[in-house]
């Protein structure tokens, strides 16, 4: 059964309902006065039902999903809610801004922060075939992950790793430091016959 939609002027004279004239669900495309936002949502009977509409700015190409784009805002396209893509996003650059991690590794050149100790590190991964603080192979497979929370794990694991590798060179000079001691000790013992 097809159903008859109708398109009538609405509410200002620069707004259309598009719809059933009776029950159904109906679509208010709007205008604002200066022409500059172009609005397209679902009619609630006295005004839009906001936060379902999806919004053009003619003036700069933005698109507002769910919201208004800001004439402040550079975003050529803001989502207000979750949004699922189903294929690739490519860009030239990625800001990620959320509260959902507990905060930047910065802690970890703290003087009483303690990394873990590479024994402990070689033990975990011999247990459980990733790095410690790191999701498995499966929890990605099932979960997918949050970029700015793997981000922050990544930094913490490289600045682990840093300090480690500082240490390790301390460690370096002073073997090599005792070796050169013996190694003098040893040719003064050969040039002295002792």
């Amino acid at each position: 059964m097809v159903t008859k939609w109708e398109c009538t002027p609405a509410y200002f004279t620069s707004n259309i309902l598009l719809g059933p004239p009776t029950g159904g669900q109906r679509w208010i495309i709007y205008q604002t006065s200066n022409g500059n936002y172009f609005t397209i949502a679902p009619d609630s009977s006295t005004n839009f039902a906001w936060g379902k509409n999806f919004t053009i700015n003619r003036t700069n190409g933005q698109v507002g999903i769910g919201v208004s784009p800001s004439n402040t805002s550079t975003n050529k396209l803001e989502v207000a809610g979750n949004a699922a893509i189903k294929g690739n996003i490519q860009c030239n650059s990625l800001t990620v801004t959320a509260a959902t991690f507990s905060g930047w590794p910065d802690y970890i050149f703290n003087k009483n922060y303690k990394a873990r100790p590479l024994s402990e590190t070689e033990s975990f991964i011999k247990k459980n075939g990733h790095l410690p603080g790191m999701p498995s192979q499966k929890d990605v497979a099932k979960n997918g992950i949050n970029v700015g929370e793997m981000q922050a794990k990544m930094l913490k694991t490289l600045e682990e790793m840093t300090l480690q590798m500082i240490e390790m060179k301390k460690e370096n000079k002073l073997l090599a430091e005792r070796n050169d001691e013996l190694a003098a000790r040893i040719d003064n013992k050969e040039k002295n016959g002792k």
